[in-house]
């Protein structure tokens, strides 16, 4: 693999975090649909992915090369682990590992406590907020992470040879 191959890699995934990233928040902040817990746990790796990408394509350097190819398969499968996580979730496979609740806060007396959970909005990890052709957003961050995943998996093993 050279560096043409590899900057054009370099620009492939970071165009996808992007995309994926500018999604979410257009259906957080434009559509107001809520995300919970791990919908935000999913965006982490998109933001590395992101860091990575624009270090790399900014460092040319040849051993920078298997070690940023190695980060981008790990990240992109820890990004499959939390969508599949999630999507569990949703469909009542298991429990979260977490609360599943966007904030927490610390409460003086058990009024402050009663009157909290009275006016907040729950989002549940369970619940499916949005979804597009019957697939939820945790779905697709599946399908998008196992090929990002698979095209890493394969570069990381070109260049590895």
């Amino acid at each position: 693999m050279n560096f043409y191959n590899f900057n054009f890699l370099n620009i492939f995934f970071l165009s996808f975090s992007i995309i994926a990233l500018l999604i979410v928040y257009y259906l957080e902040y434009f559509l107001g649909i809520e995300p919970c817990k791990l919908c935000i746990y999913q965006r982490f790796p998109y933001f590395i992915i992101i860091l990575i990408s624009l270090s790399s394509i900014l460092i040319k350097n040849q051993k920078f090369k298997k070690i940023t190819l190695f980060f981008y398969t790990l990240i992109f499968s820890i990004s499959l682990i939390i969508s599949f996580h999630h999507f569990g979730v949703e469909n009542s496979w298991w429990g979260s590992f977490t609360s599943c609740e966007a904030s927490v806060k610390n409460f003086s007396n058990e009024n402050n406590l009663k009157q909290y959970l009275l006016n907040k909005d729950y989002i549940s990890c369970s619940n499916v907020s949005f979804n597009f052709l019957g697939v939820s957003l945790a779905g697709y961050n599946i399908i998008l992470s196992f090929i990002l995943f698979i095209i890493s998996l394969i570069s990381f093993n070109k260049i590895k040879n």
